[in-house]
């Protein structure tokens, strides 16, 4: 129900992945991946935007690395150098305020937490992991709320920075 898939304002969106590789389809492993994600966005005033989301991944089977749960790419927190915490499975959670400053400029601040452990009964075992940061936005054209971003962000162990096209989530 966003209101915009480029920067939204308002709603919700949920998104479920899954994946099976099995060596008689014809792949050289065996396992499966179950990836959810969902996010709500709420605006304040013309210019505020509230973002928050819930992810998670559980890799079953004989996983090869590429396949597992990691923070640093994909469904995670920001933060952290991808491929130093992995595992079988992983939950975050975390939220976002975006001002939109100017009709070119805006500021991010974000937070959030998040486990990656073994196997998905494990996932109470590991201590969390918080993460958090700040942004600059710069719209790349007027008529089309397409931002440029720069995030720099703190992890426990770990600091990262990014400039990407498009928000976060």
């Amino acid at each position: 129900t966003r209101d915009n898939d480029l920067y939204p304002r308002s709603g919700r969106y949920l998104q479920a992945k899954a994946a099976i590789a099995r060596e008689e389809l014809g792949s050289d492993d065996n396992y499966s991946t179950l990836e959810l994600e969902w996010n709500a966005y709420r605006p304040f005033g013309e210019h505020h935007v509230l973002a928050w989301r819930i992810a998670g991944k559980v890799a079953d089977g004989d996983a090869p690395f590429f396949a597992l749960a990691w923070f640093g790419s994909g469904v995670d927190l920001r933060g952290y150098t991808p491929g130093r915490y992995m595992g079988e499975s992983m939950i975050a959670a975390q939220a976002e305020w975006r001002w939109q400053a100017t009709p070119r400029w805006g500021l991010v601040a974000f937070g959030g937490t998040g486990k990656v452990s073994g196997a998905l009964g494990d996932i109470d075992t590991d201590s969390w992991l918080p993460a958090a940061g700040a942004g600059v936005r710069f719209r790349l054209i007027k008529a089309l709320p397409l931002n440029l971003r720069a995030d720099f962000a703190w992890g426990r162990d770990d600091s990262t920075f990014s400039l990407a096209v498009g928000e976060a989530f």
